[in-house]
């Protein structure tokens, strides 16, 4: 036998063996969960270091905690030099950040180092979650769902350096060990349930409680009232009450009051829980910009058809089916309900539905409100998927081309994030350790930009009183008239949204 024939045998065994030991390696689902790791990394790092600050919570954030390491006041928010009296969440994810500012220096990445690991730990439990209760292919699917739009990876969420990516991971651990509670009969996992629903509290204060109700209602339906004699379910009770009331304590030792406060409130406890969430939920003038006085029975829609990247349209199919299920099982839901193959379904069901109707009914609603349901949301979109690819084979073709579509249109949006901003304050040598004006609004990004470049401001709301200096370093927004402007000067550099000019002199 020629040594060439000898050699295409070898190789064609090895390569059966490779596809055997790849096979059973996609069966037992490490393969699977190394890729949704790999492409959660990739997509949640993606352009961290240089797209554009978002005013809205990110600087916000990103500017308490670059005070909070100035000041060396752990427990206290400043923004600008004084008091936030507008943010009054716990400082959980704002340590967070100061402690990557450490590590990583001032810029875009360590700001949002936190919520990208967040992003990646949640696509992690994600998966471990749904494939205890279901195949591992389910939690695969769902996670490709999550990882082809903006539900998780998206503006406000883990793209960005704001709450909910820490407060989506808490959340989702929490009802994790909540259903083995109910589930696995594992009666410790509720005192773990409670610990995450507590550092969901330090992370976002009431936000923790959202889906607290759905765990509640999965009670009723599964008929598993009888825990509530359980005594630990209720020393779990008293440990989540328990962070709550810590923070209580932590502030009334050592918070600070203002007299300028932003809502008018005593304190920061009455801040965040009468105005930052009553007042939130229930006055329809709370907040000028998303909410106009009616009631929006479309958001919950709108909100999908935003987020989801056409996953939506799947979804609406998949709710379909499942309540033509329950209709065939009208005469003994129960049946339908008890079910082990629709357990994660159900519970999802559970879950989402509250939150879904209280935000519905709310006077101020934004879309990240609902980010703790999206991952129950993707879990009963892919069981519509499966179910339909059982009944037809080429739904398969048409997910696998949807999916491609969607993870191509994601990464466009990823790949097309402004960077105006970034590159023009970022190591900017005209700024850096120097002495500016700004006129008009000091926004949030602005702010932070200039933080990081340690630059000393003198902030003027108005020309009116502004007696200008030659030599004077300016920032002023572009919609500002230059005629109004009390000075001559030089224009040094474009700024995006800003002009960046030197004084010349005061005009006569």
């Amino acid at each position: 036998m020629h040594t060439a024939s000898i050699f295409k045998r070898l190789l064609s065994a090895r390569f059966r063996e490779y596809l055997f030991k790849m096979n059973k390696s996609i069966n037992n689902g490490h393969l699977l969960f190394f890729l949704i790791i790999f492409l959660a990394t990739i997509l949640s790092f993606s352009k961290k270091h240089n797209y554009d600050l978002q005013e809205w919570d990110e600087s916000r954030n990103g500017v308490n905690a670059y005070e909070m390491l100035v000041t060396q006041d752990y427990i206290n928010l400043y923004y600008n030099h004084e008091l936030d009296t507008w943010n009054a969440k716990p400082p959980l994810f704002i340590w967070l950040i100061a402690c990557s500012y450490k590590v990583f220096g001032f810029n875009e990445f360590a700001l949002r180092f936190p919520a990208a690991l967040s992003t990646i730990l949640f696509f992690i439990l994600c998966f471990y979650f749904i494939q205890l209760f279901e195949k591992k292919i389910v939690a695969f699917l769902t996670c490709l769902v999550l990882l082809s739009c903006k539900a998780v990876i998206g503006n406000h969420i883990g793209l960005t350096a704001d709450f909910d990516s820490l407060l989506i991971l808490f959340l989702t651990a929490s009802t994790l060990f909540f259903f083995k509670y109910v589930e696995l009969g594992k009666s410790n996992a509720i005192f773990i349930c409670a610990v995450f629903l507590g550092l969901a509290f330090y992370t976002k204060g009431p936000a923790s409680f959202v889906l607290v109700p759905g765990m509640g209602l999965y009670l009723v339906v599964k008929q598993q009232l009888k825990l509530l004699k359980d005594y630990k379910l209720w020393l779990a009770l008293g440990i989540y009450i328990a962070f709550i009331f810590s923070w209580m304590i932590i502030l009334s030792f050592f918070g600070k009051t203002s007299q300028k406060s932003y809502y008018n409130s005593g304190s920061t406890v009455e801040t965040m829980f009468y105005h930052d969430t009553y007042q939130r939920l229930t006055n329809s003038n709370f907040d000028q910009v998303n909410s106009n006085g009616k009631t929006n029975y479309l958001f919950f829609f709108e909100v999908l058809d935003a987020r989801l990247n056409l996953w939506n349209y799947i979804f609406y199919i998949s709710v379909i089916i499942g309540i033509w299920s329950l209709y065939k099982f009208r005469k003994n839901a129960l049946v339908y309900i008890k079910n082990k193959a629709n357990t994660m379904t159900v519970f999802s069901i559970c879950v989402v539905t509250p939150l879904i109707i209280v935000l519905t009914l709310a006077s101020t609603k934004n879309f990240w409100y609902l980010a703790p349901t999206f991952m129950f949301i993707a879990l009963i979109t892919t069981k519509g998927i499966l179910y339909l690819a059982g009944k037809w084979k080429k739904v398969k073709i048409v997910f696998v081309l949807l999916f491609l579509f969607t993870i191509a249109r994601h990464c466009y949006y990823l790949y097309d994030l402004p960077t105006l901003m970034h590159a023009a304050f970022t190591n900017n040598e005209i700024l850096k350790n120097k002495k500016v004006v700004v006129i008009g609004r000091l926004k949030q990004d602005l702010l932070l930009y200039l933080n990081w470049l340690k630059t000393e401001i003198n902030f003027q709301p108005t020309t009116e009183n502004y007696k200008a200096e030659p030599g004077a370093l300016v920032i002023f927004n572009k919609g500002q008239p230059i005629k109004e402007l009390p000075f001559k000067f030089d224009l040094v550099q474009d700024m995006q949204e800003y002009w960046l000019a030197r004084v010349i002199a005061e005009k006569h």
